[in-house]
């Protein structure tokens, strides 16, 4: 039988001979590939800026890369699952979502999605949409090539509401550098799910880092927060948005495409 050294609980919940997919979504998001590829160009000096702007590459000629931030972090986190549970078979699914599919998906996406109000719902919601298809590569091992794979799973999960229940977000830490505890628990009580005293990943979601912790998942337990939209990179999209704030309404916006 499968063993798991720490994570105990697992086959109460799921057969140990039962594999499970880990869906991970990575966008090829054109403003952010531009900047990794040429730099900033709005930090720079306005004759600076014109000439960078003259010798820029046509974003054809930039090479697509889908190592965003939640692709590197997960890799790392499902070699962490597997040394826990060797016997496990854990499917990393790779989904990786060119610009023209984003754009195709996007009119689909914000029909059905709810709520539907900003461009932040936009960006979460294709993020979910991608991950609840399923279809994407796995890897025997590191390095090994991709090989195509379509989840079986019926269900996803995932991990919305722990900012919330769990002092997350970082406006929960500026509430308390400007006004201490009290100006925290007008929001949400949380004495007990986080100390904004210790330092980023480790003082939000308290309760969850110390769940994660205690079944094995030491390096997982002590990550930093990060926001789906922007680990994925489907937080604006569109080539010139980077200055578009995300509680801006998709009945507002300037269609930039």
């Amino acid at each position: 039988m499968t063993t798991c050294r720490s994570l105990t609980t697992y086959p109460s919940h799921v057969d140990p001979e039962e594999p499970i997919d880990l869906l991970n979504v990575a966008f090829e998001n054109p403003r952010k590939i531009r900047v990794q590829a040429e730099g900033n160009l709005g930090g720079l000096p306005k004759r600076e800026k014109k000439q960078k702007m003259r010798d820029r590459v046509h974003y054809s000629e930039i090479d697509v890369t889908y190592h965003v931030p939640d692709r590197v972090t997960g890799l790392q986190e499902v070699e962490e699952l597997r040394r826990l549970c060797p016997g496990r078979i854990w499917n990393f699914v790779e989904i990786n979502v060119p610009f023209e599919e984003y754009q195709i998906a996007r009119p689909i996406v914000e029909e059905v999605m709810f709520p539907g109000r900003t461009v932040m719902d936009l960006s979460l919601a294709m993020a979910l949409y991608f991950a609840a298809q399923g279809v994407g590569d796995i890897r025997s091992h590191p390095g090994a090539p991709a090989e195509p794979y379509t989840s079986s799973a019926r269900v996803l999960l995932n991990g919305l509401g722990s900012d919330e229940l769990l002092g997350g977000y970082g406006r929960f830490r500026t509430a308390y550098k400007a006004a201490g505890w009290q100006a925290i628990i007008d929001e949400l009580p949380v004495h007990l799910k986080m100390d904004p005293r210790l330092e980023a990943g480790l003082g939000e979601k308290m309760l969850l880092r110390l769940a994660a912790h205690k079944v094995g998942l030491v390096e997982a337990s002590r990550r930093k927060k990060r926001a789906m939209q922007f680990g994925s990179h489907s937080a604006r999209m569109a080539p010139g948005a980077g200055d578009k704030k995300g509680d801006l309404l998709l009945s507002e916006r300037i269609d930039l495409e």
